[in-house]
């Protein structure tokens, strides 16, 4: 049997073997667009659709149906046929993924079996081609994205009546609808589930974590709904509608929940994709000597590999493979190379009720190196309340210790090896510096990456926010070139994100500073917050998000959680300027004066910073000290004066940046 995804990355399967892929890019679009062909087409057409004129595109067409026939074709089976100009694939006795949910969907979801339905849903392992990118083919760019659409919508139908079906069952509902709230995270329907369900098996913590997410989503966005997701929280706690949302009270644990389904393509051993570092959560030891509490162990380990499947930085191997270590404790380097990992996390849990201890490390299973260890104290009243915080600070710690991990494993790479993957590892140090050198380094590196892979979405996203950067901190020699390259790198990585929450949130802040288009970076920062709660950054550029448009409260609430979730983050000080900026907004001026100071502290060398020390101290009355500060700033930077900051702040509403710039001139910035 024949077997083809094209949810998630594009495979082919024949029985229990993945079959090798031709590596051209446009071979591949060409086997998934003749797959879904609704009639064959002309060899006219896809010579168009694929092909520019300069290239052969005859030639071209002729060498990549040489390229599938072998992959398609069988003894006595020819799948791949043409008839004078038209070309085709039979796909009658071949499994594709998406044909196989719509063929569900045009018999009549309603009447399918719910077991089908559920073999529907878990075809929906990503996105329509996932891997598969041509920026420079629009014709194929667009069919690929109106495909998506479709294909998101189809996944949304069938979890919809899914769920529906399951509801009686919140143990089995419960992974659909964490699924249908991220295939369709602007509809209600999803979100009132999840809340629902999240309550109903006792996952309290995460129920308010989510019902806040989706009130922020649907409201903020514009869709409407979150007053349905409110009445699925208070329901769930049995509060009244008009009572304030606050967390209940600690329900009794439950059994660990049932291991993951297996989706039929998945090949026994998980196969790790290249570009992002990987890791495995080892079943926790416990060390109560009581087996009965082995549940804790195993709620604090899915919860920890939740928050980490959340990360799109991580390639995080699933709970059901890391259970077949449950019995042993084999040494971290086999664990690796059995799941294919480069990271592995093991801990274990010990009791003296009511208080419980965990240990956790995270090893460098390549040469066993140690490379984070903490230990953690809660009580077991709080059971649940404690893994969720657990699982927040094990994220927070483990992101800076891998990505540092990651840059230095790039670092000893030869540069004639360097991928553009590489290339984005080596510019993260020099973009967390935030220093003018450094800054110019990165962006070197950034253009490197692009240059290399002009499809990699992060590496444009990141070089947008770097030379918008050069314009808002006083490091550009041309300022026009820099906000024209910023503007152009922002349009790619526009077209080309997806589902990255990191490039997500480099591109709201690029256009934070390069247009100041608040509203428009805000849905970007939501997309990523609501695809990665746990992404310290996003929190960040939420919070000045939020301080720029006058919430003051909800500013300094995400500036709190983004240090909460990443206290060892490289840059964590611009959390402190984004205090500042919360409470210069609010009209506290000393408190924002003493915020900046204390970023300033935690990165010496931070100049620029001497011009929001200044307006503070001037606005909260303190000239001498906020004159200080200016002689200070203009010893770095001599030409500077009142008009050219404005100039470098296009992003601050006109409230705050009059006050701003009222505050320099007390100051003693020329005009």
């Amino acid at each position: 049997m024949l077997r083809i995804s094209l949810l998630g990355e594009l495979e082919v399967w024949r029985d229990r073997e993945r079959l090798e892929l031709p590596p051209s890019r446009k071979t591949r679009a060409l086997l998934a667009y003749l797959l879904l062909a609704p009639r064959p087409p002309r060899r006219e057409q896809l010579c168009a659709f694929l092909w520019d004129v300069p290239d052969d595109p005859r030639g071209a067409l002729r060498w990549s149906l040489s390229k599938l026939r072998p992959l398609l074709d069988e003894p006595g089976r020819k799948r791949l046929v043409s008839a004078g100009e038209t070309v085709g694939i039979l796909t009658m006795d071949m499994e594709v993924d998406l044909l196989s949910a719509r063929r569900l969907a045009a018999s009549g979801l309603e009447s399918a079996e719910t077991d089908a339905l559920e073999r529907a849903a878990r075809l929906f392992r990503g996105e329509f081609l996932e891997d598969v990118d041509l920026p420079a083919c629009p014709d194929f760019q667009s069919w690929r994205a109106a495909e998506r659409e479709e294909a998101r919508g189809l996944e949304a139908r069938i979890l919809t009546e899914l769920v529906g079906r399951l509801s009686g069952n919140p143990v089995e509902a419960l992974p659909f609808a964490r699924q249908l709230a991220r295939a369709a995270p602007y509809d209600a329907v999803g979100h009132v589930e999840l809340i629902r369900l999240l309550n109903a098996t006792g996952r309290h913590a995460e129920a308010l974590t989510q019902y806040e997410i989706s009130c922020r989503l649907l409201d903020e966005l514009g869709e409407g709904g979150s007053a349905e997701v409110r009445a699925a929280w208070m329901q769930g706690t049995g509060r009244r509608s008009d009572q304030q949302a606050a967390p209940p009270p600690a329900a009794a644990p439950l059994a660990p929940p049932p291991a993951e389904p297996i989706d039929f393509l998945v090949p026994p051993t998980p196969r790790v994709p290249e570009g992002r570092p990987s890791i495995v959560v080892l079943p926790f030891e416990n060390l109560s000597g009581d087996p009965g509490k082995d549940y804790l162990a195993d709620g604090i380990v899915e919860e920890i590999t939740s928050a980490l499947s959340r990360v799109h930085d991580f390639f995080v191997i699933a709970r059901m493979s890391a259970n077949a270590f449950r019995d042993s404790r084999p040494d971290v380097r086999m664990v690796a190379e059995q799941l294919g990992v480069r990271y592995v996390l093991e801990g274990s849990v010990r009791i003296a009720e009511p208080r419980l201890r965990i240990a956790a490390q995270l090893v460098d299973a390549e040469d066993r190196r140690c490379l984070w260890a903490e230990t953690h104290e809660g009580v077991l009243t709080d059971m649940f309340e404690f893994q969720d915080e657990l699982a927040r600070k094990v994220v927070g710690a483990l992101s800076p210790s891998i990505r540092a991990a990651e840059i230095a494993k790039a670092r000893r790479k030869r540069p004639e090896n360097l991928r553009s993957y590489d290339l984005v590892l080596r510019a993260y140090p020099h973009l967390w510096a935030h220093r003018k050198q450094d800054n110019l380094v990165a962006i070197d590196l950034l253009e490197q990456a692009m240059a290399a892979d002009p499809g990699y979405c992060l590496a444009a996203a990141l070089a947008a926010w770097s030379h918008a950067q050069q314009i808002v901190y006083l490091w550009s020699d041309d300022e026009a070139a820099d906000a024209r390259r910023g503007r152009e790198c922002v349009a790619q990585a526009e077209l080309l994100v997806e589902d990255d929450p990191t490039a997500l949130v480099a591109i709201g802040a690029a256009i934070t500073l390069l247009h100041g288009d608040l509203e428009v970076a805000l849905g970007y920062v939501e997309r990523a917050l609501a695809l990665d709660p746990n992404h310290a950054w996003g929190w960040m550029r939420s919070g000045f998000l939020h301080a720029y448009r006058g919430d003051h409260e909800v500013a300094i609430e995400h500036f709190r959680l983004a240090m909460r979730l990443s206290p060892m983050d490289p840059f964590r000080f611009n959390s402190f300027i984004g205090m500042a900026t919360s409470y210069f907004t609010a009209g506290r001026y000393t408190e924002a004066a003493d915020w900046v100071r204390k970023a300033m502290r935690e990165r010496p060398g931070m100049t620029w910073a001497y011009r929001f020390c200044a307006t503070s101290l001037a606005m909260a009355g303190d000239v001498p000290r906020a004159r200080e500060a200016i002689e200070a700033l203009l010893r770095e930077r001599p030409d500077l004066t009142v008009s050219k900051v404005a100039a470098a702040l296009p992003s601050l509403p006109e409230d705050m940046l009059r006050n701003y710039l009222h505050g320099l001139r007390l100051a003693g910035l020329p005009e």
